[in-house]
């Protein structure tokens, strides 16, 4: 390819990369399930087409041996190939986004004797005079439980309070099945145990994508011998 040519790629690469980082802000912030979901899709279309870029310096001597690396990363990183199917998964119809919806919500589990609320509030969930007894579970749903305001006056066992379980809302990876073939949530990237939450699948994607176009670039720069 001629310099204007591998100058073009890389102008369009860093716009997918800037598309990229302005839907994990969107996947982020939006709290509707389909603006998540456009989000996400918008990641992984996006991710498509640098990996697409990347693959073409194949055939440049000087961005030959970066791109065969990427090229086996993709294949063998339990990420990169969750994303690289991902992306095929939506291209077939077979399973759109390859997320599955995840209610928010608080829950309270009932804990030695007992425990009586006076009153409460959860967010703008509000009652009085209810007892939970030890076992009984009560689920309160939140599109921001992690952050909810939470008042209560109680007697009894005040621990369930401590050890309640918070649930994010938003959108979880689900496993993809392609052909038969199962490909699992990744766990592993670049051999480093990573938390399979969306956002953080993104943000670690994208850094990875804008290495590789970085060090694309650098390689193609002019010595200063030359």
């Amino acid at each position: 390819m001629s310099d204007e040519s591998n100058a073009m790629l890389l102008t369009k690469g860093k716009y997918k990369i800037q598309a990229v980082a302005r839907a994990i802000k969107r996947l982020q912030d939006h709290k509707s399930f389909e603006e998540k979901e456009d989000a996400w899709q918008t990641i992984i279309y996006n991710l498509a087409q640098i990996g697409k870029i990347l693959d073409k310096f194949k055939h440049e001597i000087k961005t030959k041996k970066i791109a065969d690396a990427f090229i086996n990363e993709q294949k063998n990183d339990p990420m990169l190939v969750f994303l690289y199917q991902a992306r095929n998964d939506e291209d077939h119809g077979m399973k759109p986004y390859v997320t599955q919806r995840q209610q928010g919500e608080i829950a309270l589990v009932g804990k030695g004797k007992g425990t009586h609320f006076h009153r409460a509030s959860f967010g703008t969930t509000h009652f009085e005079n209810v007892s939970i007894g030890p076992g009984v579970e009560i689920r309160i749903p939140s599109e921001s439980p992690e952050s909810m305001p939470i008042t209560a006056e109680i007697s009894g066992d005040s621990s369930i309070l401590r050890d309640m379980t918070v649930t994010p809302h938003g959108i979880v990876l689900i496993p993809i099945v392609n052909y038969k073939v199962n490909y699992p949530v990744p766990t592993i990237h670049l051999g480093i145990t990573i938390v399979p939450d969306p956002v953080n699948v993104a943000e670690l994607a994208h850094a990875y994508y804008e290495r590789k176009l970085g060090e694309i670039e650098a390689a193609l720069r002019p010595s200063s011998n030359s």
